[in-house]
């Protein structure tokens, strides 16, 4: 759904084991990109429907401080 939304890079849909909890982490090109995808209909829309999946929904803006990858590459 995403992929036609400039400045979309990625997204990953947690839920946790007892679907209480999610955890939607995804990546955009930068703030900008995602502050004009907030306004699109079909991302609000999307939104809702992952917040509808937990009990709370409080999504923070937050910057990526490290990465770690399995074959030891650190970003």
């Amino acid at each position: 759904m995403f992929l036609a939304v400039p400045g979309f890079v990625s997204a990953h849909l947690h839920v946790s084991l007892d679907g209480r909890r999610v955890v939607n982490y995804a990546q955009w090109a930068g703030e900008e990109q995602y502050e004009e995808a907030l306004r699109r209909p079909d991302v609000r829309e999307h939104i809702g429907q992952v917040a509808a999946l937990a009990e709370a929904h409080a999504p923070p803006l937050v910057r990526v401080r490290s990465v770690h990858h399995r074959h030891g590459r650190q970003a």
